[in-house]
């Protein structure tokens, strides 16, 4: 009886320290994967389709030429960024990103990775 009370608690134990490993790695966004320390946003610079301005929270699209930003309630397109000069924004620090679909559909995550006040690494590619 003492070997099997043993057996079973050697593996609930273990089930539970799978369990946990599994469930810690499925949640954080910065775990694994091919954009390792950027989570499903990591830079894509030779296959982005975006480029993001973390300090305006603004989109360049720029085979379309459009600029998308939430604006109050909604999201906006626009040729020109909001309350802020082309010149400016586009000098400003920027991360290639490839999003395949509309950046509505992912700004929470990438905003949480490159928060208003990021910059760019000094070893940082190019890409404008």
């Amino acid at each position: 009886m003492k070997a099997c009370t043993t057996t079973h608690a050697g593996k609930a134990g273990l089930i539970l320290c799978v369990s946990a490993v599994i469930a810690l790695t499925g949640c954080d966004p910065y775990y694994g994967g091919p954009g390792y320390g950027y989570g499903s946003y990591a830079p894509a610079f030779s296959s982005s389709n975006y480029l993001y301005y973390p300090r305006y929270s603004t989109y360049y699209h720029p085979q379309t030429r459009m600029y998308h930003y939430h604006n109050g309630s909604s999201w906006v397109s626009s040729p020109r960024p909001w309350n802020v000069p082309h010149n400016v924004i586009r000098t400003s620090p920027s991360v290639p990103l490839y999003l395949n679909s509309h950046p509505q559909y992912h700004h929470n995550g990438v905003s949480h990775t490159y928060p208003q006040n990021w910059s760019q690494p000094h070893n940082w590619q190019h890409h404008h």
